[in-house]
């Protein structure tokens, strides 16, 4: 069977997964409409998809492998971030850690979604300039992450 919107979206989410979808990016309005109904306890999935097994195989399809250790990569994430969940990058930094890419990854300890770009912006240049002035990429795989690699049994 395929996979369909109504086998794990809430009401709530199925009436904005669409506009999420298609506007995040361009409409931060509806982020922040979103994040509201969140915060007022209306969720946006009824079952977690990570317990379905279909789900959970297609969003483990859609995470990048990891990157040969002569490709340096910096990864920032908001501990907080509501969007763009700090759990599933944490499984990703150590699974590219244990793979060997030199990732480095910046931590931003309660930091939402929309202060991440401008927290990490200063963080970000000077690992760039790094690279550009042929300094080794550091990499963090030794420091583990503030939040857990792990799915939250609530994660929805």
């Amino acid at each position: 069977s395929s996979l369909e919107p109504e086998q794990i979206a809430s009401t709530v989410g199925l009436s904005e997964y669409r506009g999420l979808a298609d506007q995040c990016t361009s409409d931060p309005s509806l982020l922040v409409q979103i994040l509201g109904q969140r915060a007022a306890g209306r969720q946006f999935f009824d079952v977690n998809p990570t317990s379905q097994p279909k789900w959970r195989a297609f969003t483990l399809a859609q995470t990048p492998p990891p990157l040969p250790a002569d490709m340096p990569v910096f990864m920032a994430q908001g501990t907080t971030d509501e969007v763009v969940l700090p759990w599933p990058n944490a499984i990703l930094e150590q699974t590219w850690c244990k793979a060997g890419s030199k990732i480095s990854t910046l931590w931003l300890g309660d930091v939402g979604h929309m202060k991440a770009a401008v927290t990490a912006g200063p963080a970000a240049v000077e690992w760039i300039a790094g690279r550009f002035a042929d300094r080794p990429a550091p990499r963090t795989c030794d420091l583990a992450p503030p939040v857990s690699p792990v799915a939250p049994v609530d994660a929805g």
